[in-house]
């Protein structure tokens, strides 16, 4: 199953759009999780998200929204993640993969006050299942008690939402995925 979802990752980051298609792509994908967090979330309340890296859909219009919290994961070893609270103007650093994160002194953000946490993929099949890069980060963070039920919406181009995708057992399926077609909620969901 490995070399199949290295070779379906090839495939589809090939297939990902042109830096100007993708930022087109990207602000109808903003449309649909601005409307989606008005209804559904608070104003106050913790989201968390991602910093885009390597022609992933960009998400960082939402981070300007004042009346969340925000957070944004940093990397650490052991392929673990710890998210930070992040407001617009905070600095960001390039963790040792090229990723932008926030500084290490920022506030760490504890499982129970988030309320929903929106991920990157390279491909998101209808059950809610996400090919990532591979390095299992987001796998093994879903995989914990505490991060089980926060609300999951996986972000992808229409191109990389598919019927299916191989998964294995230690794989967790999203509740929603947005595209630039609009937010559904998976079939696990």
């Amino acid at each position: 199953m490995i070399g199949e979802k290295a070779a379906l990752r090839q495939q589809f980051l090939a297939q990902r759009p042109t830096s100007l298609e993708r930022q087109a792509l990207s602000e109808r994908m903003c449309q649909h999780l601005s409307a989606f967090l008005e209804r559904n979330f608070r104003v106050g309340q913790t989201l968390l998200a991602y910093w885009p890296f390597r022609q992933e859909p960009d998400v960082s219009e939402l981070l300007q929204w004042h009346q969340y919290q925000w957070g944004l994961p940093r990397c650490l070893v052991a392929q673990q993640l710890t998210w930070h609270l992040w407001q617009s103007g905070d600095p960001l650093v390039p963790n040792c993969y090229g990723i932008k994160e926030p500084v290490e002194t920022s506030p760490i953000i504890d499982p129970s006050q988030v309320s929903a946490l929106i991920l990157p993929a390279i491909a998101i099949d209808r059950r809610g299942y996400r090919l990532g890069y591979g390095g299992g980060y987001f796998d093994r963070l879903l995989s914990q008690q505490s991060w089980q039920q926060i609300l999951t919406i996986g972000v992808v181009f229409d191109a990389a939402y598919v019927p299916c995708l191989p998964a294995d057992d230690w794989d967790r399926p999203l509740h929603y995925v947005c595209t630039e077609s609009g937010i559904q909620a998976t079939l696990n969901a």
